[in-house]
Parts: C-alpha cells; sequence; structure tokens
C-alpha cells in the first residue's frame, strides 16, 4: 500500500485494490474517511472560496455511472438567505432523462425545518411543516402501512378534495370536500355531515 504521514501516523492510505482511506488503514469503499473523537465532527467539507455566496448558489454531490450522461443523483447545500451571518439548506435530485437532472429539486429543506417536496418554498400556517405540491389535475397523498395487512392513504384528490382512502379494501373512509362539507361512507356529501351505512 501507498501511505502518506505524519508525525509518524498514517494520514491516507492507498491500498492494493486502488482504495483511498483517510484516517483508517484498512479502506472497504473507494473513499473511505474516519473522523475520531468526537461523535459529531466534522468528516467532510465541500466549500466554495467564496466568503458568502448568492441567493440561490450550490454546492453539489453528484452521484452517476462510469461516463458522464449516466446520472442518478444530486445533493446540494444551496445558500437561502443572505441577511447577517447568512442560512442555507438542502435540495435533493433525481434525474428522469439519465443525462441531465431535474431542473426542480424532489425534495427541499429549508434552514429553519421547513420541507417541501415537489416546490423549493414550502410555507403553512404552522412553525414546521412538510409541504407536498403537484399540478392542478394530479392526485398527492401520504400513505401509512403496518405489516401486509393494513395500509391507508390521506390526500387532495384530484377534484381537490380531502380524502381518506382504505387501500386494503379499496374505499374511501372520509371525504371533507374543499366547501367544508364532510362525508363518511360517501365521497359526494351534500350537506355539512352526511353519513351513509351502504345499505338502501
Amino acid at each position: 500500500p501507498f501511505k502518506i504521514r505524519t508525525n509518524d501516523v498514517d494520514r491516507v492510505t492507498i491500498d492494493t485494490s486502488g482504495n483511498v482511506g483517510i484516517g483508517t488503514t484498512g479502506p472497504t469503499a473507494k473513499l473511505e474517511v474516519l473522523s475520531t473523537g468526537a461523535v459529531q465532527a466534522t468528516t467532510l467539507k465541500l466549500r466554495t472560496d467564496s466568503s458568502h455566496g448568492a441567493v440561490g448558489d450550490e454546492n453539489s454531490l453528484d452521484f452517476g455511472w462510469y461516463d458522464t450522461t449516466s446520472l442518478t443523483g444530486r445533493i446540494s447545500g444551496y445558500v437561502q438567505t443572505t441577511a447577517g451571518a447568512g442560512s442555507g439548506g438542502l435540495k435533493f435530485y433525481t434525474s428522469s432523462a439519465g443525462s441531465a437532472y431535474n431542473a426542480t429539486p424532489n425534495v427541499t429543506m429549508q434552514s429553519g425545518g421547513n420541507v417541501g417536496i415537489g416546490t423549493t418554498g414550502p410555507t403553512s400556517s404552522f412553525t414546521k411543516t412538510l409541504e407536498v405540491h403537484v399540478g392542478d389535475s394530479e392526485s398527492v397523498a401520504i400513505s401509512l402501512s403496518k405489516g401486509t395487512t393494513q395500509k391507508y392513504s390521506f390526500g387532495v384528490t384530484g377534484t381537490n378534495n380531502l380524502g381518506f382512502y382504505d387501500e386494503t379494501n379499496g374505499a374511501y373512509r372520509l371525504v371533507i370536500q374543499n366547501n367544508g362539507n364532510v362525508g363518511i361512507g360517501t365521497t359526494g356529501p351534500t350537506s355539512k355531515l352526511q353519513v351513509y351505512n351502504g345499505s338502501a
């Protein structure tokens, strides 16, 4: 192996298979970095020589195959604001065509803790929010499942209603229309609360 040492300590090791270890003499991947000491010690930094950066600037870590046209994913740290000491967040991109990343990140995590899926500017009336955004004609839901026995989804339907759907049995259990009507056992309530038990 090839080693770089300082103060009689191995700092960098390149083993016979080409793996590179920083802080370890037995790397098990193409690049393995081992930080000793505190659990939250900084192991790797990606930075630019700019003192601040402009809003929207990104530092990225790309993933892909052997050639430059086979791209799979990207994680970027970005400048959210430049006020005071500035603040930043993370963006996660995927590639649908293989040769270029999607222009809009799939997930955006803001400095304040808000998370957006399909939107880079998640907002709400609450302190922390997870916002999932789709087009006007699409539906969007969050699914909860337990083992292989039961799965429920709740989200916004294509007709802009809030629905609670039993995926296992293929039925809406509760629907809240955009006019405020609530239906239990029916997807088309005609009053503020309508309950239907399924019999004539």
